[in-house]
């Protein structure tokens, strides 16, 4: 059954967009799952991380890639779950209340953390809009890098 992981977090440099990257790249290769992408930040790194992946790797890159807006996130997901194992989501900063649809669709949130008292706080947003959600988080604590 397909799965879908969202990766959220209020505060920017999180670490939200090589969280998803790097989730990808292992389930794709080493778990040999149908893994896309679904980048909603309008920064757009993750898409530019899959275009230098898709140079590099032509046609040994087993990543699918796709965009849309936090608010067609839900929509999106849903279609690419037919055709895929494992959709990850990365989204941008400050979604808040926008960030609904990317978190509704989610089996699992991923809240990535530094330990600073700032991004608590910034934090108990994404797990308020989880709980109401009722859908699973999980919140990885960074360790100094």
């Amino acid at each position: 059954m397909s799965k879908v992981i969202t990766i959220a977090q209020q505060k920017g440099g999180s670490g939200k967009t090589t969280i998803a990257a790097n989730l990808a790249a292992v389930f794709a290769i080493k778990n040999n799952l149908s893994t896309t992408i679904l980048d909603t930040d309008p920064q757009g790194s993750l898409g530019k991380w899959f275009i230098t992946r898709q140079e590099k790797l032509k046609s040994k890159n087993t990543i699918q890639f796709k965009t849309a807006s936090l608010w067609g996130a839900q929509y999106e997901a849903k279609s690419l779950k037919e055709k895929s194992d494992l959709v990850i989501i990365d989204t941008p900063p400050k979604i808040d209340a926008d960030g609904r649809p990317a978190i509704e669709v989610a089996d699992l949130i991923l809240i990535p953390i530094s330990p600073s008292q700032v991004d608590f706080w910034a934090t108990e947003s994404i797990i308020e809009l989880a709980k109401r959600k009722k859908r699973n988080s999980y919140i990885d604590k960074q360790s100094e890098r």
